[in-house]
């Protein structure tokens, strides 16, 4: 639990110094949560809980309150196992990098 925990905060040390690199102003971010479906079928609120803890860990939150990182930065969870070329959640993710293009550009 304490490695995952040290990834987790070398994940965000990470993020924040990328969101800040004169050389990736103008470039899309786009973070994944890699979550195990059968682990929230049956507790949708713990799905809920447990992206609110990795944001709040993650920083977004005060990120998402700059208009600069705002317009370029996106979330979202799934499970990754489970994406295709083909799945509606890769064709989501497609779309959403597309309209943060736009938003750059």
């Amino acid at each position: 639990a304490n490695d995952n925990l040290e990834k987790i905060f070398q994940a965000r040390d990470a993020l924040h110094v990328l969101l800040n690199e004169d050389e990736l102003r103008q470039a899309a971010f786009i973070v994944i949560q890699n979550i195990k479906d059968e682990d929230y079928e049956k507790d949708p609120t713990a799905l809920k809980e447990s992206e609110k803890a990795l944001d709040e860990v993650l920083g977004i939150p005060s990120l998402m309150e700059e208009a600069a990182q705002r317009r370029r930065l996106f979330r979202m969870s799934m499970d990754c196992s489970k994406v295709t070329h083909e799945s509606r959640t890769w064709q989501s993710l497609l779309r959403e990098i597309s309209a943060v293009q736009s938003r750059m550009s």
